[in-house]
């Protein structure tokens, strides 16, 4: 999985739906509607069957005529279909993307990528800074364990985190946080 790629895509997922929730894009989408209904000959003015009002029994004495509250503006089934289905829909997209995918994970989500080797970030102490917070590791003891690490490797072709874990797991003593952060990579599932 390149991790990087997964954070564009999830962000220009997000910002493409919430361009979604205009006007113009509920047109597009009714007037599709409108055509498919017609081809396959679906009444859209049709009620479904609702459950039944009824004047609750305190009221039973009084000059009452119809339940509080209710508002029959059934007979527009565009903005009917606006107000209780699209927008609802789009919104509640959003909110489940938004609360997966929050700022904090996507930014794990891009420190992760920096722990595989084909990444252009490939062990850059900015880009794991994200991950090494989140794992509460030693900014420091990384920053050192990152300078002795990068030279050590440079011309080590390596093409998988795992080729890394392998290379550096005998250093395990001279790198325990830099092993920790590729432990943790291997193993995050929070996404």
């Amino acid at each position: 999985i390149d991790y990087g790629k997964a954070h564009y895509l999830i962000s220009t997922t997000i910002e493409e739906i919430q361009n979604c929730r205009n006007e113009r894009s509920f047109k597009f989408i009714y007037n599709q509607i409108l055509e498919f209904s017609q081809k396959y000959d679906i009444d859209l003015k049709q009620k479904r069957g609702g459950r039944v009002r009824k004047i609750p029994d305190r009221f039973s004495n009084s000059i009452i005529t119809s339940t509080i509250g209710h508002r029959d503006d059934d007979n527009n089934h565009e903005h009917r279909f606006r107000t209780s289905t699209f927008y609802p829909l789009i919104d509640s997209i959003l909110i489940e993307l938004n609360n997966r995918f929050s700022n904090t994970n996507l930014d794990i989500l891009k420190s992760l990528a920096a722990m595989y080797p084909e990444s252009e970030q490939f062990l850059e102490f900015k880009s794991l800074y994200s991950l090494a917070d989140h794992l509460n590791c030693d900014l420091n003891q990384l920053q050192n364990e990152l300078n002795v690490i990068k030279p050590m490797i440079k011309d080590e072709k390596l093409k998988s985190i795992i080729e890394l874990y392998k290379k550096l797991r005998p250093y395990k003593e001279a790198f325990p946080t830099v092993i920790s952060m590729i432990t943790g990579a291997l193993t995050k599932t929070t996404f």
